[in-house]
């Protein structure tokens, strides 16, 4: 459970795939404890900017130490990203960052055999942000999150790793 007081991050996963990723990469070892929730899935990209807006952006709005991650599937639609963009409103935009795969994240797996599982996949990139490295961010898949990944790392970085 996160401290709403302390300085915190939850993701949204859009589906399974997604929220192993987000495990993974909760589970680095120098991630800070309690820093981190994966909440539940949203079931879907378009229920993934629903339930933000029906279930996070009010609590979002009175836990000004609160950060989010909504994390979905492109698809292939590169458009998807600047869509989900406009839903986020201005007051809260510097503390919600889009994540997602290119396609799927089943992709990055099959690419990344020798890894092994997304939770896997998801500690190395917690790693990647951690040294600041992008061996596993430069990824076809995942190269799309650049500029996102960069406004991430700057907000939670000095806080999340210890």
């Amino acid at each position: 459970m996160t401290n709403k007081y302390q300085p915190h991050l939850y993701v949204l996963p859009e589906d399974d795939q997604n929220r192993q990723l987000a495990v993974g990469f909760s589970l680095h070892s120098a991630i800070k404890p309690r820093s981190i929730k994966v909440l539940p899935l949203a079931d879907g990209w378009k229920k993934v900017l629903e339930s933000f807006a029906k279930n996070q952006l009010g609590d979002l709005r009175r836990t000004p130490e609160r950060r989010l991650v909504l994390m979905m599937d492109f698809d292939g639609h590169e458009e998807r990203l600047s869509y989900a963009k406009d839903h986020v409103p201005d007051d809260v935009r510097d503390r919600v960052f889009i994540l997602g795969a290119r396609q799927e994240p089943q992709d990055i797996k099959h690419a990344m055999p020798n890894i092994g599982a997304l939770e896997a996949i998801g500690t190395a990139l917690a790693e990647d942000c951690r040294t600041n490295a992008r061996a596993i961010w430069n990824h076809p898949e995942l190269a799309c999150n650049s500029g996102e990944l960069e406004r991430l790392n700057a907000a939670v970085k000095p806080w999340l790793f210890h």
